[in-house]
């Protein structure tokens, strides 16, 4: 908003165009000649291709005489006739004959005459199709089953099962749906692509996909998913409502943003009404449509207004120099011929301008039956009024006239009142508000107040006399208690008011913080480790004879199912809570992950689920454990996208009389029940946004003072948010709690994904890097990988989640060995934390062992004497150059795993970000099998792979020592293997390269959780033990400092 001061006048002007006072001929506009004796009326479409187009297909929004013989023609063959189709909705559709390149325009003449014997043109019943519609054009056949076949459908899913007998009839597909997931697919959806196999989709050309469709069922979710030349496939889920034939229509770009986006795509594929066996699903036809051409409609002229028209020489207005936002303005105007004499007849147009942004536009003479009326809009500042003739597309056209026009703040309205910061410390309670006299759009005015009025609340005090200014400035003091919510009312004598809130809050006194390096410190400086994560809401019983761990409770349920154990706890659940922290304590756990689950009710907190979790932070808090809490629900559970939680989780919180006084973006999902219609949209919904900004308003000032919280993650495992709501989201929360680190989680954690969120303003990243290995690389060797992607993104890391059984947990899938699982935890923790992770946290733990790996960091990083919170990562010579999508990545894994075998450090980068290396390995075209980069600094013995940690001077440096004897193994085995590392006995060393040394080497057993002799040899081999073992370690290296 910006202020315009000064004095504000209205200066009427009369202006003749002639010498100064006309824009020079320039353009002249669209203006045809009249080439049709017998036509009465007539108006200009023009048509503009935004890519290339063949025969395409228009609908033009006619405005001319009702029930009046009409004959749309191109103007290049104004004699010629257009088939055309009318809608039901009046609008004339017709085929634009012929080719147009990408911007290309092309005008069409629509004409009416009830003369007799003119050629108007034939009315079809069929509505006219594009000519370079993609399967027409790729396979000279419509995807319309009109031939009685199938139309190249390649595949039926998800099993024989999902269908009965699937015919066509009459041009239509009918599918009888006997199962739970149906789909077909055209092209090769899964698995690789020989050449020429499946669609070639071009997604900078194609951007609409759309079906003819009926359904037996009332409401039925349908997905669409698309597979790009990579083979990486995205879905969108579709509501659809009806059981009569109806068209879905999609915007491609706009359903998949990011994904859609140029490249080319090689399958597609339909679900068909999801979860509803016994439903019959008819299809008449599917097509995948080019851009659509832009259509703009000029108004309707008669002969003797386009003749008027030549005629005009000059133009006559009344226009004000000065006007008011809001102010509607009339535009009496004249064109004038070459004696001074008013043409009548001549067509005027006239506009308000700012720039090329037309703010207002209308008729102003020719037969108007009245002057136009602009509406300046609620802009201040300066515009500027064109008057001219009026071409055939309803512009002003030479000769024009070209005015200057400001237009200044309307009337006082209210104010506005904008403290300094809206959350206030209870140790620093004063805070300044300025104040703005403000019009109904929002522009500022100066203030000028004698006697204020002040309506208060919570005890705030405000320091006020007279306000003036621009703006003025008041101190306002708030009370002492935290969270006590003042709400600051200002009205002056007149009734105009303004108001806001502030809230105190009472930081914590004894958290974390990340230092200058990205390391977790306390108040003390003494370093903090994130351990253990889990799912803080699915506390685990006490481990079994065989050390596993099984769910206790459900404490807070996600999706509909509703949080039950109220507060204060029932006695049975507060000693599974109680049990299950003491277990993670004895295990060296510090910290969890807590996600709260349908805490937002819509703008709102559930209050008696944060009882809970305030209290879940009181059992933790003796114990040293904190907590990651993740601040909103992830995938489709959120309230603004989902009716099932409204009226099962939301509603039944609220009474009437709470529901009829909501604001309007509330009550939108509330009472209104209008639930976005896909999930990724409450990331740009302006209403879903201010909902949750209010549910932060009332959350944070709780958890900002709780020394448990150890961070706010955004949700879990997000799906290609936008930065733009990342960034707006973290600088809500700072503005609130700017003390607590906020961590952001994608949801698909391989590359690229991590580069993209270089882009974002938050604190820390996590990511989960679950997978089943594969022959080229182990469980660990992609993890790895993973945890080098997660640098890129340039932020202090841990891993979010993990765990090789927890990512097996489908019933008719076999778990790894007790052993494995430990060891795929083992890896996940100094794996990551040498490629620079700050901690680890893992899913839910189901083995007493995979706890006890985390205990064991605390001890070992203590042993090793390495103080980490001093450690920059140093920067390797090796570059592994990713391109910009994931196509490489499998051979990346194997890439990764050959580097660990010969200890070489590395980074990943595009291409573009790969300078200042030593060395680049391209992820693309390198083999593993005969990768001949050289180790830098440590180089592996037989049957062990080395990754570091290490400072820029290496004077301290952590190393992870792991033992792959045995190669990789399958202990998956059937449809879903699981490759991982196997142990065998082998001498475990590491040779020091180039001569460098180190005056301090310690060496701590992971298996037996124990320091162990380490020795280094004249020619730089540091080996441990004395003999061949199957164990795992960390190596110390330091120099004095």
């Amino acid at each position: 908003m910006r202020s315009l001061q000064g004095r504000v006048g209205i200066a009427v002007v009369t202006c003749l165009a002639l010498s100064g006072c006309r824009t020079p001929r320039q353009d002249p506009g669209v203006r045809l000649a009249w080439c049709d004796a017998q036509a009465e009326q007539r108006q200009v479409v023009e048509v503009t291709a935004k890519s290339a187009r063949q025969d395409c297909a228009v609908g033009l929004p006619l405005t001319g005489p009702a029930g009046v013989p009409f004959r749309i023609a191109m103007e290049e063959q104004p004699d010629v006739p257009l088939p055309v189709f009318r809608d039901a909705d009046g609008t004339v559709c017709v085929r634009v004959p012929g080719a147009m390149a990408a911007g290309q325009t092309r005008r069409v003449l629509a004409s009416w005459s009830k003369a007799p014997g003119w050629a108007a043109s034939p009315v079809v019943g069929v509505r006219p199709e594009d000519g370079d519609e993609y399967a027409f054009v790729t396979f000279n056949d419509a995807w319309d089953f009109d031939e009685g076949d199938q139309e190249g459908i390649a595949r039926w899913g998800d099993n024989p099962t999902m269908y009965g007998k699937i015919s066509v009839e009459n041009g239509m597909l009918i599918v009888p749906v006997t199962g739970n997931d149906p789909y077909l697919i055209w092209g090769n959806m899964f698995g690789p692509s020989e050449p020429g196999e499946g669609l070639h989709i071009d997604s900078k050309l194609y951007t609409t996909l759309s079906l003819r469709v009926k359904q037996s069922c009332a409401r039925a979710k349908w997905t669409l998913y698309l597979t790009d030349g990579n083979g990486v496939y995205k879905g969108c889920d579709v509501d659809v409502a009806g059981t009569e034939f109806q068209v879905l229509r999609f915007d491609l770009a706009a359903l998949f943003p990011g994904f859609w986006d140029g490249r080319e795509f090689r399958a597609v594929r339909i679900d068909t009404t999801n979860n509803q066996p016994g439903a019959t699903v008819e299809i008449d036809w599917v097509r995948l449509n080019r851009a659509p051409v832009h259509v703009t409609a000029g108004p309707v002229f008669t002969a003797a207004q386009v003749e008027a028209r030549e005629r005009v020489t000059a133009i006559r207005a009344r226009l004000p120099r000065f006007v008011q936002a809001g102010e509607k303005v009339p535009c009496q105007a004249a064109g004038l011929n070459g004696g001074g004499k008013a043409e009548d007849g001549a067509p005027i147009a006239a506009r308000l301008v700012d720039g090329a942004n037309v703010v207002a536009c209308g008729m102003a003479g020719g037969g108007a039956s009245a002057p136009a009326v602009l509406d300046v809009g609620g802009q201040i500042g300066e515009r500027t009024w064109l008057v001219g003739v009026c071409d055939d597309l309803g512009r002003p056209a030479q000769p024009m006239l070209r005015l200057p026009v400001t237009v200044t703040p309307a009337a006082l309205d209210h104010y506005e009142l904008i403290p300094a910061r809206t959350a206030v410390p209870v140790t620093r309670r004063e805070v300044s508000v300025l104040v703005w006299a403000a019009d109904r759009f929002g522009n500022h005015l100066p203030v000028d107040v004698r006697t204020p009025q002040w309506s208060l609340t919570g005890g705030v005090v405000v320091t006020s006399g007279e306000l003036r200014g621009a703006p003025a400035t008041v101190a306002v003091t708030c009370a002492e208690t935290p969270r006590t919510r003042h709400e600051i009312v200002l009205r002056d004598a007149a009734g105009h008011e303004g108001r806001t809130v502030v809230t105190t809050l009472a930081y914590r006194k004894d958290g974390v913080t990340l230092n200058a390096r990205g390391w977790f410190v306390d108040t003390k400086g003494e370093l903090y480790l994130p351990l253990g994560g889990f799912y803080a809401n699915w506390p685990s019983g006490l481990p079994g004879p065989d050390g596993a761990l099984n769910r206790s409770t459900d404490l807070f349920p996600c999706g509909p199912s509703p949080y039950t154990h109220g507060f204060p706890w029932p006695p049975e659940v507060e000693k599974q809570v109680q049990d299950y922290l003491g277990l993670c304590h004895r295990h060296g756990v510090t910290g969890l992950r807590l996600m709260l689950r349908n805490m937002d009710i819509v703008g709102r907190v559930d209050p008696v689920q944060l009882k809970a979790v305030l209290h879940l932070f009181d059992l933790a808090r003796p114990l040293g454990i904190r907590f990651d809490v993740a601040l909103f629900e992830d995938y489709t559970k959120p309230p603004y996208v989902s009716t099932e939680i409204v009226e099962k989780i939301v509603l039944p919180q609220y009474t009437a009389d709470e529901l009829r006084q909501l604001p309007p973006h509330r009550a939108r999902f509330l009472v209104r029940k209008d639930i976005l219609p896909r999930a990724e949209l409450r990331y740009t919904d302006a209403d879903a946004i201010r909902c949750q900004k209010d549910y932060l308003d009332e959350l944070l000032p709780y958890l900002a003072e709780r020394e448990e919280v150890l961070c706010y993650e955004f949700e879990n495992e997000m799906v290609f948010p936008p930065m733009s709501w990342v960034n707006e989201i973290t600088a809500y929360i700072r503005a609130i709690d700017p003390h607590t680190p906020i961590l952001g989680n994608p949801g698909p954690h391989d590359w690229p994904e991590p580069w993209r969120w270089r882009d974002a303003k938050m604190d820390l990243f996590s990511y989960h890097p679950y997978n089943d290995g594969c022959p080229g690389a182990d469980h660990g060797a992609v993890m790895f990988m993973r945890s080098k992607w997660a640098a890129a993104a340039g932020f202090p890391m841990f891993t979010g989640e993990g765990g090789i059984n927890q990512n097996r947990w489908q019933k008719d899938v076999k778990k790894v060995s007790p052993e494995c699982a430990m060891r795929g935890i083992r890896d996940q923790i100094w794996l990551s934390m040498c490629a620079g992770a700050n901690g680890a946290f893992m899913w839910t733990a189901d083995h007493e062992w995979q706890m006890a790996e985390f205990g064991k960091v605390t001890t070992a990083v203590q042993a090793l004497g390495v103080d980490l919170r001093t450690l920059t990562r140093r920067q390797p010579r090796t570059v592994l150059v990713m391109p910009a999508d994931k196509s490489a990545n499998a051979n990346a894994y194997a890439l990764g795993y050959a580097l660990l075998s010969r200890g070489v450090d590395f980074d990943t980068r595009p291409a573009e970000a790969a300078g200042g290396y030593a060395s680049a390995v391209d992820a693309v075209k390198a083999d593993p099998a005969t990768l001949s980069v050289a180790p830098e600094l440590f180089e592996p013995a037989t049957g062990y792979q080395v990754c570091y940690l290490a400072t820029a001077d290496l004077d301290q440096v952590v190393i992870y020592l792991r033992n792959i004897a045995g190669g990789i193994v399958d202990q998956g085995g059937g449809a879903r293997p699981c490759y991982v590392r196997e142990p065998k006995p082998a001498l475990a060393a590491v040779r020091l390269l180039n001569s460098r040394t180190w005056p301090t080497v310690t060496a701590f057993d992971l298996d037996d959780a124990k320091v162990v002799p380490a020795t280094v040899a004249p020619d730089g081999r540091l080996a441990i033990g004395a003999g061949e073992t199957t164990h795992d370690f960390v190596i110390g290296l330091r120099r004095a400092r």
